[in-house]
């Protein structure tokens, strides 16, 4: 094959067309064309662009000096609070307890479950809280900071409103029928003793769900101050059966909880009638109330 079979024969030069005008053709052939020109004028910036970007790179370079500052002194702050927390400068070396009545102070310190060495400033006190909270004694609690060196712990207790007698054992309960604690025989001899409950089981902390001892604790809280303050004993072997035996030995069947306050009165009407010679008192029907005296 034959190399000039690949190429185009050349004609003759065309008329006119002179050796100086070949020159000036080969001439402008070695010219940059206009495309390349104008990249290359996009390449080279203004002096306006040139200023923007350099306010762009001092902002920039600003921006990170902040950033670096504002974390340089984080590291500092940090440092020093976990050096200071764990000064002994803020231990604890006193606890003021307050709004305590049924438990001691001592009590109360050792259910607060203070970690070994802690210092003041490291104190977790919402775990104080929480761990006092789990007494069946304590309904509430607040724990603060006293600076340099003393926690502060104020409790509020729930109030025991009578003794519930099993038969075997005297446990104290509040209004609710929580119950709080386990107490001797003559333990709390100013609450009145609730006897005969079929369905009581006591767990300290835990509200009793007996509806006859619900029952008698509304009773309690539901009737005058006079008549509450000569109760002595409550028997509740049912709801319709719960009756108040006082200081003078009168029985008053009182049932149900309810209509307590026109109870109330027409027991203090009869004991106020019969004085001394009356001894049993039926007002669990408010329209016919019922009375005996000796001898009846």
């Amino acid at each position: 094959m034959q190399v000039a079979a690949q190429s185009k024969t050349k004609g003759p030069a065309a008329p006119g067309r002179t050796p100086a005008a070949r020159s000036g053709d080969a001439a402008r052939k070695g010219k940059s064309s206009p495309g390349a020109a104008v990249g290359k004028s996009k390449r080279t910036m203004s002096p306006k662009q040139a200023e923007r970007a350099a306010k762009r790179a001092e902002e920039r370079r600003r921006l990170l000096l902040r950033a670096a500052l504002v974390l340089g002194v984080a590291a500092l702050l940090l440092g020093g609070w976990v050096g200071v927390s764990r000064s002994q400068l803020f231990e604890i070396e006193s606890v003021d307890v307050s709004g305590n009545s049924r438990l001691t102070a001592d009590q109360i310190v050792e259910r607060a479950a203070l970690p070994d060495g802690v210092t003041l400033l490291r104190i977790d006190t919402d775990a104080v809280e929480e761990a006092l909270k789990k007494d069946p004694w304590i309904s509430d609690v607040s724990a603060s900071r006293r600076i340099p060196s003393t926690l502060s712990i104020a409790v509020e207790e729930r109030v025991p409103v009578a003794v519930v007698d099993t038969g075997v054992r005297f446990w104290l309960v509040d209004e609710r029928g929580r119950v709080l604690s386990e107490c001797s025989p003559g333990g709390a001899a100013e609450l009145p003793v609730v006897r005969d409950v079929p369905d009581f089981a006591a767990e300290p902390g835990v509200v009793t769900d007996s509806k006859v001892l619900r029952n008698a604790l509304a009773v309690l809280a539901g009737i005058s101050d006079e008549l509450l303050a000569v109760v002595r004993t409550v028997s509740a072997p049912s709801v319709d059966e719960t009756a108040l035996l006082t200081a003078s030995s009168v029985e008053i069947m009182i049932g149900k909880a309810e209509r307590l306050d026109e109870k109330s009165v027409l027991v203090a009407d009869i004991l106020r009638d019969k004085g001394e010679q009356v001894v049993f008192i039926d007002v669990r029907s408010v329209e016919r109330p019922i009375s005996r005296g000796l001898g009846q």
